[in-house]
Order: structure tokens, then sequence, then C-alpha cells
């Protein structure tokens, strides 16, 4: 019983601290004015018909506004699908960027991703000749985002948030979403080092 509570403790202390780590970050990260070879729009929230959620149109006008602001000459988005049968929302993403003045030719999509490792993994083919990038995701989720994209190879990454925090309706932050990133942290930490022992085989324990 004992170690059980000392192993109880220690996780909650971990807990703690890396709450107040992410939490730290994202309040404290101050704007940037990076430059890269690519652009790269992590996706967030959509609905099943392909309609996408505020933080994911939040990012993608981050990404518009740094390619032209010429931060780089590509954007990447990518995101999976709410349904198997739906859009991607890499896809839709691009939709909207297209709209917005980016030309299709500076854009490259990938739609099969449902977590962070996977946008990292499932987007390492599609940037082959790339050497640098810029991550845009919110600000509390953009370390996760940069470990991912390190795991993956990349080594010249800089991140730019789109927004600090998840807000509530009410526009409170959201202290439940800064509770799930947290241990998304260490989550991501096991499956990437159960995915590589594992020799690479399945993708979907990065899910």
């Amino acid at each position: 019983m004992r170690i059980l509570v000392t192993i109880c403790l220690a996780g909650l202390f971990v807990f703690i601290v890396t709450f107040i780590a992410v939490a730290a970050y994202t309040g404290l990260r101050p704007s940037t004015n990076p430059t890269a070879d690519a652009i790269v729009v992590l996706g967030g929230g959509m609905s099943g018909n392909g309609t996408l959620g505020q933080d994911s149109i939040g990012r993608v006008e981050k990404g518009v506004a740094l390619y032209q602001s010429g931060a780089a000459t590509h954007m990447h988005f990518t995101g999976g699908k709410a349904r198997p049968e739906g859009p991607g929302a890499g896809d839709q993403m691009a939709l909207r960027a297209i709209e917005m003045g980016v030309p299709a030719s500076a854009i490259s999509t990938e739609n099969r991703s449902l977590s962070t490792l996977q946008n990292a993994l499932f987007s390492k083919p599609m940037l082959t000749e790339v050497d640098s990038i810029i991550l845009v995701s919110e600000a509390f989720h953009l370390p996760r985002a940069a470990a991912s994209f390190w795991w993956m190879g990349y080594n010249n990454i800089q991140v730019e948030h789109s927004d600090r925090f998840r807000r509530t309706r009410d526009g409170r932050i959201s202290l439940r979403m800064l509770g799930r990133e947290t241990l998304a942290v260490w989550f991501n930490l096991g499956r990437a080092t159960l995915w590589s022992a594992s020799g690479q085989k399945n993708d979907d324990w990065l899910r």
C-alpha cells in the first residue's frame, strides 16, 4: 500500500509540474517573425460534415498571414477525418487558405492523421524537400507538436501560435484543455517509445 501511495503521489507531482510548465509556456511565449521552407498547419476541431471549428480556422488564418508576410513559400495542412466517409481536415483547411488568396500550387495536404504524432509521421513523406518548418497551432499545443516533429527527424523547427489558450464558450481559459494537454505530453511519449521499440509496424498505436 505504501508503494502504491508513493507512486500516486509521484504521478500527481509530475502532473502538477507539467501542468504549470504548459500553462506558463502558453501564457508567456512571445510572438516571433519566423522564416522557413514551409509552414505546417496542424488540424484542430472539425465536424463530421467538414465544417472547421474555430480553433482550426484560427490556425489557418495564422498560417496564411505568415505565408503572405513571406515567412515561407509553401504551406502544408495536416489533419484527418472526423468520420471515415467524410472530408479530411487537411483538405478543408487548404480550401480555406485558397479562399484567402494562397495559390493551390503552394499547398500540400495530409488527411490520414488522427493525432499529433500521426501529423508528424504522415506528413514526413510529403515534405522530403523541406529542411525547415514553422509549426502553427495554439500555444498550449506547440511544445508537444514540436516534440512530435523532432521525433520524426525534423531538426530545424520554429513555432508560431494562432492563439494562446483554448477557451470556453463564455470566453474563459479552458483548464480542462490544459489538463488534457498535460496528460497528452506523457501519453505521447509512451506511445512514441512503444512504436519505435516495435520496429515501427503499427501506426494505429499513434492514434
